[in-house]
């Protein structure tokens, strides 16, 4: 983790003030109410005050690695936590810790401190590192990542990595072996993914993106960095699943950076995660059916959404920000109480099994009653979900005609997403007859209101790509994640890739932020591979490439095209 460079000079006066003090490594247990049982382990390792000068200060490191160290041990992990740790401290910290996991069926590292990349290799820097080596040193004098991801990978179910470090292109150690300041590009922050050579298949969570600053206290002041602040508060809520978790990780870390000097800080996930998995568990189930007789009248909205937030935002993004200040059970005591946005978002859930167990006729239960209320994202997710779970036959020739009757009632009330799901039904004849001219004109409006997806179907399917890509670039400049990946999404299809070439690098590094983007991480790698001869460039593409690839999201036909670009770059797809 490095702090952005107007901080760098504040942490360097610090450093310089206290230099003749030693630095001291702490190998210690974490207390806790909770005592884990052996069953899951984990080693948290924070370091902060270097020797060597040249490094810098990180203020937070220690405080972010003792708080995440307390919420592993509440999650019921067995955590050892060491501070300002030497080489050979952490060294003997893994050798136990890799003993630990291989007993256990979870094992989980999490690192903060300084990190670098050379020649595809990952590595974290220990207190007693030195900042000028040569290149032979690199083993000795650092920790390998795939070290860390060695030790967790004995455990027999699950396995984590989570690494809160700087990502940013400039190099951060300086080899006496290389001449100038290596021009060849082979040295960077920390950025390539854990090599699976030795039977890798758990999850690598990295706290920033590839080319991005990894914020020590944002805002100036915290007493954590962003990453640890989200992890230490999601982790020991009740019932998330591991999914659920990482993405509301993305959406917190995205928020609190939003309007910080280097730019936003988006987490970066490599591997699949485990649905099964929830770090605490939920020990009793959701209600089971409305109890709504009783109340005369409806309670104001518990959840201080706004329809224009409902109406723009996607469901994920709502309940995540949501559940930073509420329990699921508030949602869920709100809903039976009769306030409809709480009806909407637990049908949603339940629908999806987001944060709750999938259950289709529960959901439709619940979104029955926030469409009786003739709230538009009601009607439109009732709507929704009757598109999509329409049985056979007649039965389901009614449910699709309902489906229209709904979402042309939100529509009614100028809600953006009911335009757009109206829209595409029109145009894909899904529900009815297709309708071209008034599919175009419901894409527009919702493109407009500032809905990123209809923007970009403005230009797929009613032909206005200038307009859209207009109005996606508007959004883009406002901070809204989504328009840069609908906005590299029209490019490609319109044989404008390259025009759209920063948006779709945005899009591909703020890949777990939001939902499918697999595709902008694909379409940057053809970018980037297609005619590259820089070994830099071309390690970037397949780097992509290959992330991209173990997306289940991404489409057959882009995995085709991945390893064609593959073979084109001389690797073996």
């Amino acid at each position: 983790m490095t702090l952005p460079l107007l901080t760098r000079l504040t942490g360097l006066i610090l450093l310089l003030l206290a230099i003749a003090a030693p630095v001291h490594a702490q190998t210690e247990p974490c207390t806790s109410p909770t005592i884990g049982d052996g069953s899951r382990v984990a080693l948290v390792i924070g370091n902060q005050s270097y020797a060597d000068a040249k490094w810098d200060r990180l203020p937070n490191a220690t405080n972010d690695a003792r708080a995440v160290c307390e919420a592993l041990s509440k999650a019921g992990f067995r955590t050892r936590l060491v501070t300002d740790a030497k080489a050979q401290v952490i060294r003997d910290a893994l050798a136990r810790f890799g003993e630990d996991a291989a007993a256990a069926d979870t094992a989980m590292v999490y690192y903060s401190g300084h990190g670098f990349d050379f020649r595809g290799t990952g590595y974290l820097v220990p207190t007693d590192a030195p900042a000028t080596t040569a290149r032979g040193q690199l083993p000795s004098a650092f920790i390998q990542l795939d070290d860390l991801a060695m030790a967790a990978a004995r455990a027999k179910l699950h396995q984590f990595v989570f690494i809160d470090a700087c990502r940013v292109p400039e190099p951060v150690v300086t080899f006496t072996d290389v001449a100038g300041t290596n021009a060849a590009g082979e040295l960077s922050q920390i950025s390539r993914p854990i090599a699976p050579d030795f039977g890798w298949r758990g999850i690598l969570l990295y706290s920033t993106s590839r080319n991005r600053y990894a914020y020590d206290e944002a805002p100036k002041g915290s007493a954590k960095s962003p990453f640890a602040k989200s992890i230490t508060q999601r982790m020991v809520q009740p019932g998330q699943d591991l999914g659920s978790f990482l993405f509301a990780v993305g959406v917190d870390v995205q928020d609190e950076t939003v309007n910080m000097p280097y730019g936003m800080q988006l987490p970066d996930l490599n591997g699949i995660p485990n649905p099964k998995f929830q770090f605490v568990t939920r020990q009793d189930a959701p209600p089971a059916a409305p109890k709504l007789s009783m109340y005369a009248t409806r309670p104001a909205p518990f959840s201080g959404l706004t329809e224009a937030q409902l109406a723009l935002i996607d469901e994920p993004v709502l309940i995540a920000r949501l559940l930073r200040t509420h329990k699921v059970t508030d949602i869920e005591s709100a809903a039976e109480k009769g306030d409809p946005v709480a009806q909407y978002l637990l049908g949603y859930m339940l629908h999806l099994g987001d944060n709750e167990p999938k259950d289709l006729a529960l959901a439709k239960v619940w979104l029955e009653q926030a469409a009786q209320s003739d709230h538009p994202a009601g009607l439109t997710e009732l709507a929704y979900f009757l598109q999509e779970n329409a049985a056979q036959g007649e039965a389901g020739a009614a449910e699709r005609a309902r489906a229209l009757d709904l979402y042309e009632r939100a529509v009614k009330k100028g809600f953006a997403k009911a335009q757009s799901h109206l829209a595409f039904a029109l145009e894909t004849g899904s529900l009815r007859p297709k309708d071209h001219v008034r599919a175009s004109a419901l894409f527009e409006a919702a493109a407009r209101a500032g809905h990123p997806y209809a923007a970009f179907a403005l230009g797929i399917y009613a032909g206005q790509a200038p307009l859209g890509d207009a109005l996606l670039a508007g959004l883009a400049g406002k901070g809204v994640v989504e328009a840069d990946y609908w906005r590299c999404e029209l490019g490609y299809y319109g044989n404008r890739a390259a025009a759209v070439r920063d948006a779709c690098r945005r899009a591909a590094e703020a890949g777990m932020v939001e939902t499918g983007y697999a595709g902008a991480e694909a379409i940057y790698a053809e970018i980037l591979g297609r005619g590259a001869t820089d070994p830099k460039v071309k390690a970037d593409a397949e780097f992509l490439a290959r992330k991209a690839l173990a997306r289940p999201a991404l489409p057959d036909f882009a995995r085709t095209r991945l390893r064609s670009l593959l073979m084109g770059l001389g690797v073996k797809p």
